[in-house]
């Protein structure tokens, strides 16, 4: 009988007070979902950082949730934001995460290691370094010229890379695993839209290129596509002639390799081949064709040897080239793997591009 009455008696003690204890039950609606945030370093600061954070939902005036903290870290911030908006700010909704470019050359150790330990935050959250103030993009307004928030023209850009091949995305935990490589990355770069053409527009800008974990200079939107061309990342885009062709070339398939010419165990020439298939970009017949697609032989091939040679004098292997010829040549490329940076700008290079029929 007492063992009964302790079976009753127990589960009564121990679950008083639990309104208490327990954190109190919150409805899908007491969330802000952010969506976007911003990191830049705190113009008061040598060291600290301001957060921004948006979410698409509308606050009490009509507008999306914006807010922003100082802080010495990223954490310290976001937990400033939650004790002064009185909202429960979640961040496991957030796609995209923008780096402005003051806190990028000071280094990213810091914002990835803030990324990647939060628990809430996905460890494949876009990547963009922003040439300015990454804040101002947030807070410049909810709609840009077009009618688009900032979620959904950031969401844009990812349909951009696939259909044009003059950006692409990174996701945080590739950007760690290739800067604990050692390795240069790229990560794509944004810049706030001309004046006039809406608050909110963000615009592509090429490629930052990230070297020893710091920004270190950036790659001219117009060499974009033969960047990606060499990354093989490239998807489709429209070549348009500087020979006076009339129209432009599509590309729709591309692939490249890369080979070394030795001269006993040491490399003596780069060789790079790039193979396309091509058709007018307008709908005239194949047979008129021929003037485009020829031109557009010229157009990558120039296109290609600037990327090369830009990724030379940066001395930054960020065509991940010693990766493809580590698997060509597997044992004669190992002793060279480490030093293949500094041997790279003195090799002698060779572009050959192929137009497949």
């Amino acid at each position: 009988m007492r063992i009964r009455l302790l079976m009753v008696i127990f589960p009564l003690i121990i679950t008083v007070g639990c309104a208490r204890i327990l954190p109190a039950p919150r409805e899908i609606g007491d969330f802000e979902l952010i969506s976007v945030a911003a990191l830049d370093l705190d113009p008061a600061s040598e060291t600290g950082v301001t957060l921004t954070l948006y979410a698409k939902g509308v606050d009490e005036d009509g507008g999306p949730f914006v807010v922003s903290e100082r802080a010495a870290t990223a954490a310290r911030a976001f937990q400033e934001i939650g004790v002064s908006s009185g909202k429960h700010v979640f961040l496991g909704h957030t796609h995209f995460i923008l780096i402005g470019e003051s806190l990028a050359e000071g280094g990213l150790d810091g914002c990835l290691d803030y990324i990647l330990r939060d628990p809430a935050i996905r460890p494949d959250v876009r990547l963009y370094i922003v040439k300015g103030n990454a804040g101002e993009l947030l807070t410049g307004g909810e709609k840009d010229s077009d009618g688009a928030s900032v979620e959904e023209r950031l969401k844009s850009l990812e349909l951009e890379a696939r259909q044009t091949s003059v950006t692409d995305f990174t996701g945080a935990l590739d950007a760690a695993a290739a800067m604990e490589g050692g390795g240069a990355i790229l990560i794509p770069a944004l810049k706030p839209g001309k004046p006039g053409d809406g608050k909110g527009e963000i615009e592509p800008d090429g490629f930052a290129v990230v070297k020893d974990r710091r920004l270190s200079g950036y790659i001219d939107p117009e060499d974009a596509i033969y960047v990606n061309i060499l990354r093989g990342r490239f998807y489709n885009a429209v070549i348009e002639p500087s020979d006076g062709a009339r129209t432009s070339a599509r590309i729709s398939r591309m692939s490249r390799r890369y080979a070394l010419e030795w001269s006993g165990d040491t490399p003596s020439k780069l060789i790079v081949d790039v193979s396309f298939r091509a058709q007018a970009a307008d709908s005239r017949s194949a047979s008129d064709t021929g003037g485009e697609t020829e031109g557009a032989v010229q157009k990558i091939r120039d296109g290609v040897a600037r990327a090369l040679e830009a990724s030379r004098q940066a001395e930054a292997d960020y065509l991940s080239i010693a990766s493809a010829l580590d698997i060509r040549y597997p044992f004669k490329f190992a002793r060279h793997r480490d030093k293949w940076e500094e041997e790279f700008t003195g090799l002698d290079v060779e572009v050959r591009v192929w137009l497949k029929k």
